[in-house]
């Protein structure tokens, strides 16, 4: 007779959420509070966090800004877990937002403590960065927080990103004087080098048209890509 596979028989739930046996203080409305340790809070706020929305208990600053020590707190402590987190956040998980700030600080942090252990700031920035509007999303959250001079790990993730995801498609759907930053000034602050010949004088055009709009689009920008 069965003991384990019968008609009712689940699997034990499991949750990347681990909570304090005991309370350990008390909630906004005066119940028992149970603490979480990093990682558990830094999930489940970044599973739910759209930049810069209040909450019923929590203003948007604030929420912010416990995001981003969480971040950096895991980031120090644990560089390879905090990094699939901002990977899946933008994959799976689809949290846009959330990542590509994510990524920001993880680098911050990073280099204030001059850390450079486990994976490189230069891959996480490129794995958060997967639609062709997001390296001048990351670029104008790292800029409109830190300030003008953009770090080395930054760039070079971007650039990464860029030779992934600039063509021509790209360029006529996310490119507009409605942005802050425009994909010709990412190129010129990344340098990225183009993954082909083709990419070469679509970044070309890319910059022509950013001093003239009515720049004749070249023949190689929509050449043939057969070879690399």
């Amino acid at each position: 007779m069965a003991k384990f596979n019968i008609f009712r028989a689940r699997p034990a739930g499991t949750s990347p959420v681990a909570t304090a046996p005991a309370p350990s203080g008390r909630t906004y409305e005066g119940g028992d509070g149970y603490a979480r340790d990093t990682k558990s809070e830094l999930f489940l706020l970044a599973v739910s966090n759209m930049g810069g929305e209040s909450t019923f208990y929590e203003a948007g600053g604030q929420r912010d800004n416990r995001f981003a020590q969480l971040v950096h707190d895991a980031a120090l402590a644990d560089p390879e877990w905090t990094a699939r987190l901002l990977k899946w956040l933008r994959g799976e998980a689809n949290m846009r937002t959330a990542s590509l700030v994510g990524a920001a600080e993880f680098v911050f942090a990073r280099l204030v403590a001059e850390s450079d252990a486990g994976v490189t700031n230069r891959a996480v920035v490129d794995s958060v960065l997967q639609r062709a509007d997001e390296p001048g999303e990351l670029l104008a959250y790292w800029t409109g927080a830190n300030g003008r001079r953009v770090p080395k790990p930054i760039k070079r993730g971007i650039a990464d990103a860029v030779k992934r995801l600039y063509d021509e498609r790209a360029v006529l759907k996310w490119d507009s004087d409605a942005r802050g930053f425009r994909m010709a000034d990412v190129l010129n602050l990344v340098h990225p080098s183009p993954a082909a010949d083709w990419q070469g004088s679509l970044f070309q055009y890319v910059l022509d048209r950013r001093r003239d709009s009515d720049v004749a689009v070249p023949a190689g920008a929509a050449g043939d890509r057969s070879t690399p």
